[in-house]
């Protein structure tokens, strides 16, 4: 059996218009004003003057309890009392209100002119233009002011319609008549002195003219009273092209003034509220009440399980559009402070991860589940562990890509699952599954996408200093100096020298740069504008290396004008920030390929063919150091010679490369890149024998090209004399870091890095590894000991004290290892250390060895 909740059919154009007079039919409050102009009205009735149609127009039946609108009655009707409405024309009104006013009423039409001008308009049939077949309709429907009078531009009259006697001497038929024209017959007759010819003449216009207003027939879709509430949502939307587009916003806004309250005021108050944060200007009324719904189903989902009603029976959570229409006004009152508060703490949480405007927002659909997350967690929004897990699904996300389609399915999973996860629970969908590739760094070219956004707001987050000032960028220094996303190498210095658009135009080749400093750097090379940013700015080398570190440059690249060495490093740099806040491994198949800048030009045709074998394997390392537990690949190239370091059992690098320089079995190419800075190394190994190599880690006598390391000739082993001295112990090697006093009562991680200038002050970089925390759990007594650029600075931390600190370090976590960053600042005669956004740094002066420090 067919089942429908609507019905067409035929009614007479006189009878609909009848049931407007009498308040029967009425419109719902959310349907628009009318708007129609002069030029639309005459040929309506032109059309109905020859029966063509006019289309079908639909109405809705009342009735429906759950389905109640505020309704208002036509344009043009007068009515002392309101009656209830019997149906709702939801398509159809402005033809209906066109025709009712020219029509049905004995006032003039309130229309507009083509200019969009309001008019008032009396609509004529020229009666013998009517009749002649040869005359276009509309040329005979004829439009008059108010005073019925046509003047010239010299306010002369020169047409006048203004009493019935002129217009039976102009033979032009007032449309009000049409129903009922006998006394105008009648007039008409009596002025010309019953002529035979013009009565003859006005009944032929009678019959083919007047008639076919009074037998017109309207197409009428009836929608029955059974029609939920959606329904009438996604019908009005199909169907009103025409007309303005409605939301659930307006249908809510009907809804609730049926009950007397004014909605629509009610929003504009909150948008003034939200309108106080630049990120939030572009909330509209239905992001509000989306996620007010999310709030209300998750509220209404506890409670039903909380009353005994088993998970599977629970109503669920949800925001689509037939769930917004059902909501209660009561709902309403309930949530909408608690989610306007929640819009004002996603501001606030959107400038803490350096995101100052609306057009800077990755996803604006995810603030709607991130507030609905922050109006349930209420206080607990303010923990700090709760605080990095919401950044953390925030940023998966945006760089998952989550949030360009299927959004309610998300919004409603994201809810619960997030605040579970923040009680302790599982990670929630949005986290587990988010994936991020390299490749995908090279489509990123525009603001229209998310991840483009959110790499702008990490390196906004690093402090991003301006070239030229080096002053970090914050919210004052992002407007005053018109911070925006600029090329580092420019683009038409790019296209000179026939660079691929697809890797210059990248997220790679850009950073935020101040519109001051953009017009300097003009189309000029790198190494040919940093110089003269220097010079303006009175800016050493060491404080322009610092200041592009922070915008994750390799500073030599772009000195040196290198473009592909530039675009490897920060490639991978981008990947692994990626990679940190998303709290996952990056795949880095589909990388930057050889350094060729390592090799001669005699090498390069071997070189590239090797590349393209099918054998090639790609590997990656990060953080290759002085500090690597023996998991990392490892190749460097001196001079003509590749030397590839294998065998991670071999007790030195040495040893190793005194075995590949007697065998060819396999080749191993590497980009390598400054490890302090968090820069990864990509490996490119060709095995051309079935023998497998094994791996050894990069010791400190490895020799790298074109690094830029202090001597470490025996640093590592003066910090160890020093510790054996301070300790009053000697200290034996067990691990290349690891060291164990004689008696095994004490054990020691020993690790140093070199000297970088941050902001003019003093820094050093540490990884402190799951091995190395393990190794010093086996011992009673342990200490970490930051060997700090030389041996005469030492920081020595009690392993205790370290693994208590450990959660507040950012740490790098990838499928086969994770680690643990340790970044110690020396300023204003402190010594402090890195924590996480938000926790400030940790002063471990009292730890230091050095005698200035004590």
């Amino acid at each position: 059996m067919t089942m429908t909740t609507f019905d067409s059919g035929r009614e007479g154009l006189i009878d609909l218009l009848q049931g407007i007079r009498k308040g029967d039919i009425q419109l719902p409050d959310f349907q628009r004003g009318w708007v129609w102009d002069d030029e639309h009205v005459r040929s309506l009735l032109a059309s109905i003057s020859l029966s063509y149609p006019i289309g079908a127009v639909m109405m809705l039946h009342t009735g429906n309890p759950d389905v109640k609108f505020k309704t208002r009655i036509v344009e043009g009707l007068q009515l002392s009392t309101l009656p209830e409405a019997d149906r709702l024309i939801l398509d159809g009104q402005q033809r209906l209100t066109s025709l009712f006013q020219a029509l049905n009423t004995e006032k003039p039409v309130l229309t507009r002119d083509i200019r969009g001008r309001e008019i008032q308009r009396w609509y004529y049939i020229d009666i013998e233009a009517a009749l002649n077949p040869y005359s276009d309709r509309e040329d005979a429907i004829i439009s008059v002011p108010e005073t019925r009078q046509v003047k010239n531009f010299r306010g002369e009259i020169t047409e006048d319609y203004s009493t019935p006697d002129k217009e039976y001497e102009n033979g032009l038929f007032p449309i009000s008549q049409v129903f009922d024209c006998s006394s105008w017959r009648e007039g008409h007759q009596e002025f010309w002195d019953y002529d035979r010819d013009k009565i003859k003449l006005f009944s032929q216009f009678e019959r083919e003219i007047v008639k076919r207003f009074d037998k017109y027939q309207v197409p009428v879709i009836s929608l029955g009273r059974e029609t939920p509430k959606e329904a009438v949502c996604q019908v009005f939307e199909k169907v009103n092209t025409g007309g303005v587009s409605l939301t659930v916003f307006e249908l809510l806004t009907a809804t609730f003034a049926a009950e007397d309250y004014l909605l629509r005021q009610d929003w504009e108050q909150r948008q003034a509220q939200l309108n106080h944060f630049q990120m939030l200007h572009g909330i509209a009324s239905t992001d509000f009440l989306q996620a007010l719904t999310l709030v209300a189903s998750q509220e209404r989902r506890r409670l039903a399980i909380s009353g005994g009603t088993v998970a599977e029976k629970a109503p669920g959570v949800t925001c689509k559009r037939k769930d917004i229409l059902k909501l209660t006004l009561e709902e309403y009152k309930t949530w909408a402070n608690a989610v306007t508060s929640g819009f004002q703490e996603t501001a606030k949480f959107l400038h803490g991860q350096k995101i100052f405007t609306a057009r800077d927002i990755p996803y604006k659909t995810q603030l709607v589940p991130l507030t609905a997350i922050f109006t349930l967690l209420g206080d607990k929004a303010q923990n700090h562990g709760i605080r990095l897990k919401l950044a953390q699904w925030y940023w998966c996300g945006v760089f998952g890509e989550l949030y360009g389609s299927a959004i309610e399915s998300r919004f409603a999973k994201d809810l619960p699952e997030v605040l579970a996860w923040a009680e302790g629970g599982s990670k929630p969908d949005t986290v587990a599954t988010a994936n991020f590739t390299s490749g995908r760094l090279l489509g990123l070219r525009t603001r229209n996408s998310a991840a483009y956004k959110g790499i702008y707001a990490l390196l906004l987050q690093d402090g991003g200093p301006d070239f030229c000032s080096g002053i970090p960028i914050d919210e004052q220094v992002y407007f005053d100096d018109k911070v925006d996303i600029h090329h580092i190498f420019p683009k038409d210095w790019c296209k000179k020298q026939g660079l691929d658009v697809k890797r210059y135009d990248s997220a790679v080749n850009k950073t935020p740069i101040s519109a001051r400093t953009n017009r300097k750097i003009s189309s000029k090379s790198p190494g040919t504008y940093l110089p003269i940013l220097q010079k303006s700015a009175d800016i050493s080398d060491d404080q322009m290396e610092s200041i592009l570190y922070d915008h994750l440059i390799d500073p030599d690249t772009l000195r040196q004008d290198d473009f592909e060495r530039f675009f490897r490093t920060r490639e991978s740099a981008l990947l692994d920030r990626i990679s940190g806040v998303m709290g996952k491994s990056i795949s880095r198949e589909g990388i930057s390929s050889i350094d060729y800048s390592l090799f001669s030009s005699d090498w390069h045709p071997f070189l590239k063919s090797l590349s393209e074998l099918d054998g090639l394997a790609i590997a990656s390392g990060s953080n290759i150091d002085e500090d690597t537990d023996g998991s990392y690949f490892a190749v460097v190239a001196r001079g003509e010679r590749i030397i590839h370091l294998v065998d991670g059992n071999m007790p030195s690098a040495v040893a190793t490369k005194s075995v590949l320089e007697q065998s060819s079995s396999t080749v191993l190419l590497v980009t390598h890149q400054e490890p302090e800075v968090g820069l990864a190394s990509v490996i490119f190994a060709l095995q051309e024998t079935t023998e497998q190599d094994s791996v050894v880690p990069i010791t400190d006598d490895t020799e790298l090209p074109n690094e830029k390391r202090e001597p470490k000739v025996d640093f590592r082993q003066l910090c160890v004399n020093r510790l054996s001295s301070e300790l009053g112990l000697t200290l034996l090697p067990e691990t290349r870091t690891g060291y164990v006093s004689v008696d095994n009562s004490v054990a020691v991680i020993c690790t140093i890095s070199k000297n970088y200038q941050v902001s003019g002050h003093d820094s050093y970089w540490f990884a402190f590894h799951p091995s190395q925390k393990e190794f010093l759990q086996r011992y009673p007594k342990s200490y970490v000991a930051l060997g700090c650029g030389a041996p005469e600075h030492i920081v020595l931390l009690p392993f205790q004290e370290l693994v208590s600190w450990l959660d507040d370090f950012w740490t790098t976590e990838k499928e086969d290892r994770s680690y643990w960053h340790i970044r110690v600042h020396k300023k204003n005669g402190l010594l402090e250390l890195d924590r996480k956004k938000g926790l400030g740094r940790l002063d471990v002066t009292s730890y230091s060895l050095s005698s200035n420090y004590r």
